[in-house]
């Protein structure tokens, strides 16, 4: 199939059977599913799970597809400006009524709030309700393999859970935020390059570079200055269950602020300086960044336990976001990923922040990973029945594509996926191969 035809199909296969194109003031509406999973013989359900984090791509997929359009005179730019507006305005509607929603777990706090106070950057992962099915039909009908008669959320996974840990499980985590605030300088960058900043959406007059800043301002501000890089959940005044100690990664997310809000959080890091913890983040940076580990994994190449994994995910969102180095390479280190398979879309992410250079090698396979994702969009149930190519047999090829060669059949969360990141890939390939 055609790549552009192949795009065209995943489109309308996602909105199709992915996600729910409303008004962001309603609960569950423009937040991506992951998955869409079998359950017995004749159905399934349906996954949001790390919705904020799958929110990252999505916004920058829009953000691609809109400058690609406006390049080409498209008279659907905007209508992507307007998806992508609703989806910033989602994001935002996670941490609104982050509160609220918790509130409601408790007899006594029921129906309290929503507050101007709760819009304060502690955010839910999703928002979606058990009947979103019964809302919105489209979602439920027969996709390639079945049709979805469930849904897995936050209202079910407070059914599910028991416990007031396990309950919780849609606190926000720091590994949300380090994936968003990739996203959020993304989308900003191309607008600012845009020149225009305004638009009127809705009879409503809309910022979008302002909202890429005061919505990750609020989060970055509710971890360093509330919760001192220890998160909470703020109605249970509990560690939130996930990813609640941000401090081995505080610098990163102090200098990511300081590039995309400006603000100063490194005079939050009183204790950074202290030999100890330095010492412990360079060596962390360093191990993780292929210097030592590479050292290391070889001395002890006949002993695979002993290896140091150095494809960290986390450290990568946040050096490509705020251009720490600890005197790496970046440009280099980001090409060599992808040269390697891994991470396609960060050469083309550190380009737009920062200038740095894209090998030419890896806009080759760029274009054959995308020649090899499915017609049909990508999927896997078995090894008998998934993705010919192994590296679209996940929900995210740009993250996960090593990991599946690892793991084979054994990757879980079963289904057909979204194909999103197909979609993110072919926008960042016709940015700079028109």
């Amino acid at each position: 199939m055609d790549l552009t035809d192949k795009y065209d199909y995943y489109k309308r296969r996602f909105y199709k059977s992915f996600i729910v194109f409303d008004h962001y003031s309603n609960a569950g509406t423009n937040l991506p599913s992951c998955v869409r999973q079998l359950w017995g013989k004749d159905s399934g359900f349906i996954c949001w799970g790390d919705t904020t984090i799958d929110m990252t791509y999505y916004i920058m997929y829009l953000a691609t597809e809109y400058y690609n359009f406006k390049k080409n005179n498209n008279k659907l730019a905007n209508e992507t400006l307007k998806k992508l507006y609703y989806a910033l305005k989602s994001i935002e509607r996670l941490d609104a009524n982050a509160e609220y929603n918790y509130r409601g777990l408790n007899i006594w706090l029921w129906d309290k709030g929503p507050f101007k106070e709760d819009l304060n950057g502690f955010f839910m992962r999703d928002d979606v309700p058990n009947d979103l099915l019964s809302k919105y039909l489209h979602l439920g009908m027969k996709d390639e393999y079945n049709i979805v008669d469930k849904v897995e959320g936050w209202e079910s996974m407070n059914m599910l859970w028991s416990g007031e840990k396990n309950f919780r499980m849609s606190d926000m985590s720091q590994d949300q935020v380090w994936h968003l605030v990739q996203g959020f300088a993304f989308v900003k960058k191309i607008f600012e390059n845009e020149g225009s900043q305004t638009y009127l959406i809705d009879k409503e007059i809309v910022n979008i570079v302002n909202l890429c800043t005061e919505i990750p301002k609020r989060m970055l501000d509710y971890m360093f200055i509330t919760c001192k890089l220890r998160l909470k959940n703020p109605i249970f005044n509990l560690p939130v269950p996930r990813g609640e100690d941000c401090r081995l990664f505080a610098y990163g997310f102090a200098k990511v602020g300081k590039y995309l809000t400006g603000y100063d959080y490194y005079k939050h890091l009183k204790w950074y300086h202290k030999p100890l913890y330095n010492t412990i983040i360079w060596i962390s940076e360093k191990i993780l960044y292929n210097g030592l580990s590479e050292i290391i994994n070889n001395i002890f190449k006949k002993y695979k336990s002993l290896h140091i994994k150095i494809k960290n995910y986390s450290y990568r969102s946040l050096a490509v976001t705020g251009d720490i180095s600890f005197g790496t390479n970046l440009e280099k280190l980001f090409n060599k990923d992808a040269l390697n398979g891994d991470s396609l879309h960060l050469p083309y992410v550190y380009n737009l922040l920062h200038g740095g250079k894209i090998d030419p090698k890896v806009h080759e396979i760029v274009l054959n990973r995308l020649k090899s994702a499915p017609d049909t969009g990508p999927y896997n149930f078995d090894k008998d029945n998934m993705s010919e190519d192994i590296r679209w047999t996940s929900s995210n090829t740009l993250m996960n594509s090593l990991k599946c060669e690892e793991l084979g059949d054994d990757y879980p969360h079963k289904g057909i996926y979204n194909g999103m990141d197909y979609l993110l890939l072919y926008n960042l390939y016709k940015m700079y191969n028109q």
